[in-house]
């Protein structure tokens, strides 16, 4: 994977097997919180007459799951830190 920054909140990402640019949004939420929102816009490499279909049943799905893993240890990491920050982790 490489990934190259395109300002604070964008990164162009490129794999062997697509290209696109990832984007990351940071929005104040209830109780203090912060709501993150990221988005994947990317295109296949190889493109094939069954690209389309394929790309709507599985690489989407996959694609999100894997965002979603990211934000999940974003949410991690920022707990850990609070706790550090607070003095609940030694």
């Amino acid at each position: 994977m490489v990934e190259t920054a395109h300002g604070p909140d964008a990164v162009a990402v490129e794999d062997r097997r697509l290209a696109g640019v990832e984007r990351v949004r940071f929005e104040p939420a209830a109780e203090g919180g912060v709501r993150v929102e990221v988005e994947l816009d990317y295109r296949l490499k190889e493109r094939t007459p069954a690209t389309a279909l394929v790309d709507l049943l599985f690489i989407r799905r996959a694609q999100q799951d894997a965002l979603q893993r990211t934000v999940r240890r974003l949410v991690a990491e920022a707990r850990l830190d609070a706790d550090v920050r607070a003095g609940r982790v030694p």
